[in-house]
């Protein structure tokens, strides 16, 4: 369909709640092309059995930026083939570097190469540009989560060493390293806009099939990843339903111990 289409006009693309397992790069390219002049709104969200090289820095540069106002990727699940330390979009600081200032809304997860460095290039760029004549643009939201490079400390640490004022933080406040989650408001005081940057770099851990949080997650994403994997490999989905028994017994019988 998207070889025989000369013309593809829309102004919001959203690519939501599917199972994009089939779906390649080049398919996203090809379809960006055809309508990445046009968008205002980008959103790639809930999308289930994602490959690591499906989104990546290239993907956004058939995009006209000047237009773009917000752009979107939420609720990755990778495919169960790829391994843990691989989980993560091929999306970096180019990606920032290309957005305007006129941004309203970014909000990225998982992206493996986004960085404090690249985030704190946005807010200089933000703020050494002309404020927008738009009086309906007085605030831009940065929300980062689960992208491995990018974590409050750094991001402090880059802020700090650029004189960048975060509103509440006195300049060389002590970074505490170990908050995982952070929301940091930047404001110069001649100007009325406003730059709210999230941090989440929080990732919870994934144990082997016998543990109930795995179960749970694995109960989570059935429709998907469940699917997928008793197509695959069916003689492995009785093994699957044995475990999760198995671990509900055993949960069971632990209450019943805990309460004589």
């Amino acid at each position: 369909m998207l070889i025989s289409c000369r013309a593809l006009e829309p102004k919001t693309l959203r690519i939501c709640d599917c199972y994009v397992a089939d779906l390649n790069g080049a398919d996203l390219q090809r379809l960006m092309k055809l309508c990445g002049s046009h968008l205002i709104v980008l959103s790639f969200m809930n999308l289930a059995g994602v490959q690591s090289s499906l989104l990546h820095d290239d993907l956004f540069t058939t995009i006209d930026h000047a237009g773009l106002y917000v752009l979107m990727i939420q609720s990755i699940d990778f495919h169960f083939s790829v391994p843990l330390y691989d989980q993560f979009l091929r999306i970096g600081d180019a990606t920032l570097a290309m957005l305007p200032t006129t941004m309203r809304k970014v909000k990225l997860e998982k992206c493996g190469q986004i960085t404090a460095d690249g985030v704190c290039q946005f807010v200089d760029r933000y703020f050494g540009s002309k404020p927008s004549t738009s009086n309906l643009h007085r605030s831009t939201e940065l929300v980062f989560k689960q992208c491995d490079q990018l974590t409050t400390a750094s991001f402090e640490y880059e802020a700090q060493r650029r004189r960048i004022p975060i509103e509440g933080q006195e300049d060389g406040e002590y970074i505490m390293k170990w908050v995982k989650r952070r929301q940091y408001h930047i404001r110069r005081s001649t100007e009325k806009r406003l730059l709210s940057v999230e941090i989440d770099s929080y990732r919870p851990m994934r144990s082997g099939l016998a543990s109930p949080a795995t179960a749970e997650e694995l109960s989570r994403n059935s429709m998907h990843s469940i699917a997928m994997f008793g197509y695959r490999y069916p003689g492995n989905i009785d093994l699957l339903n044995r475990t999760d028994r198995i671990i509900k017994l055993n949960d069971s019988t632990l209450q019943e111990d805990h309460s004589e």
